[in-house]
């Protein structure tokens, strides 16, 4: 009988799941943590992680929430666990889809009965979509802004301060003095105070436009980007999708932004995406002090800018809460601050380092490995030397051979023109490595690594490994478009809002027009 390739590919997918299921159940008393992974394009990192997105979809006790802007490593993932039986467990958000959308408040509000603890939860929501904006601009903060940093947290806090949640559009509408969004947020809002200060810089803006350009320009071309992207308005309302009850439930959720060109967007919408599952994170702690095993996969971490201070502290402190956060760049550099990098490595225990083609990347890479394995007792190389062990006196026999006293076979020096014979010995020397050797090995290592191979720093020291590519089906691309159809049904989807058709503009008569009205 016959097999065909198809036969061979079903089976080995059925090899790989079950390595992938007995590799779960073995990790599954161990917690998962995060993750710093750097590679050079091509090095086979994403290979890596989507083997461990398998694996942990397997386990079926962790939540998974994967922000990829490019979209190959997100749409191999869900076909994957597609593939694998995960579909009623999948959540695929395309960013380029238009038809059917993923809808959450990205402006949470604080729900708690206290007004005081209330202010206080508004406030930290404000700092944090506050770094979200900051981030594309390469912006560490506003303390050296004081405008753009002033009114920008306000227009956050009138949005923060509505009885009901508002769309992040909102945010903007603050800057716009007169319209009827901008009147309806001082009508609702609760905070007399701030509705003043808008007050007054509606006289300031009566009275100088230039002045008033000068004061909120800046806060306003800061999220204008944003808040004008039909992306964002078309996800930024409320809808059926409730992160905590999704991380709850174990869902795998994926945004894919393959389709989007705008970087920005997508930066400030994985921002926001974060800082919904860092608070679902934290009020299940808080209210259960039990754990929410959850991982979040940011997909070209540093290119992207995903890395902000509300991300730096949920790594410090949200590990015994239950949450990991994998980590995925290209290179070092794309870190504005070399700085955020070595706060990177102090929160991640688990490092994997690819193929690295830059010389500051092997740099980095080789103090980080190095340090963790030097021994100075450890031998680089060894030396045989030859030298004199002393004279004899030999007897030659008629064969020519020359023998010691005891018979034993000598080198016999043949400039001796008396009776003894010069006797040597191989002495082994021993190098010892310096750290500076040291390092210069794991550059060698680093920029030789082969396709697929890793050099992984864990607690327990450094260990090389090869990757094994998970094997695709037959149509895996056709399999996976079909699910994600299907999987994008699903009542948490929301069709477009429609927008209210302009009124036409009253046409306005001309001079002769109005006097022979006036006439008749």
């Amino acid at each position: 009988m016959w097999y065909g390739p198809g036969m061979f590919r079903r089976f080995r997918h059925w090899l790989d799941t079950l390595r992938l299921r007995r590799a779960a159940r073995h990790a599954r008393r161990r917690p998962e943590t995060s993750r710093v992974i750097v590679g050079s394009t091509g090095s086979g990192k994403s290979e890596g992680e989507l083997a461990d997105l398998a694996r942990l979809a397997e386990r079926r006790d962790y939540a998974l929430v994967l922000l990829d802007g490019h979209g190959p490593l997100a749409f191999r993932a869900g076909g994957h666990w597609i593939s694998r039986g995960h579909e009623a467990r999948l959540v695929y958000e395309q960013l380029s889809a238009t038809d059917r959308v993923l809808c959450w408040p990205m402006l949470t509000r604080s729900l708690s009965v206290s007004p005081s603890l209330r202010r206080i939860e508004d406030a930290q929501t404000r700092d944090e979509v506050t770094q979200s904006f900051l981030s594309y601009r390469n912006v560490a903060s506003l303390t050296d802004r004081p405008w753009t940093k002033e009114w920008l947290e306000a227009a956050i806090d009138l949005c923060l301060s509505q009885p009901e949640p508002q769309p992040l559009p909102a945010i903007l509408s603050a800057f716009h003095p007169g319209s009827p969004e901008y009147r309806r947020l001082l009508l609702n809002s609760d905070r007399h105070a701030l509705v003043e200060k808008f007050r007054g810089l509606e006289r300031l803006k009566r009275r100088n436009e230039v002045q008033y350009e000068s004061v909120v320009g800046a806060a306003r071309r800061l999220i204008e980007p944003v808040c004008d992207s039909e992306v964002v308005r078309l996800r930024s309302r409320p809808g059926p999708f409730d992160w905590s009850g999704a991380l709850r439930d174990r869902r795998l959720i994926v945004f894919d932004g393959g389709g989007i060109r705008s970087t920005e967007v997508k930066r400030t919408l994985f921002l926001l995406v974060s800082v919904q599952v860092i608070h679902a994170v934290r009020r299940h702690f808080a209210d259960r002090q039990q754990p929410l095993p959850v991982v979040v996969v940011l997909e070209e971490a540093g290119a992207m800018g995903l890395v902000t201070p509300f991300v730096l502290l949920a790594l410090k402190e949200l590990r015994k809460a239950g949450l990991a956060i994998h980590l995925i760049t290209q290179s070092t550099l794309d870190f504005a601050d070399p700085a955020t990098f070595e706060l990177l490595l102090s929160g991640t225990p688990w490092q994997a380092w690819y193929q690295s083609l830059a010389p500051a990347d092997q740099e980095i890479g080789a103090r980080a490995l190095a340090n963790a394995t030097f021994d100075p007792l450890s031998v680089h190389f060894v030396r045989n030397r030859t030298v004199a062990a002393g004279s004899h006196r030999v007897e030659t026999s008629s064969h020519g051979k020359s023998y010691d006293a005891h018979h034993r076979l000598l080198r016999v020096d043949r400039r001796a023109v008396t009776g003894h014979v010069t006797a040597y010995k191989n002495i082994a020397e021993p190098s010892y490595k310096s750290p500076q050797l040291h390092e210069q090995m794991y550059r060698t290592r680093l920029a030789t690594l082969r396709i697929g191979e890793r050099l992984v720093r864990e607690r327990g020291g450094v260990r090389c490994e090869r990757v094994r590519r998970l094997t695709e089906l037959r149509g895996f691309d056709r399999l996976t478009r079909a699910g994600i159809a299907r999987v994008r049904q699903a009542p948490i989807y929301l069709p477009p809002e429609q927008l209210p058709l302009a009124a036409d503009p009253p046409v306005l008569l001309d001079a002769a027009q109005r006097l022979g009205a006036g006439g008749g």
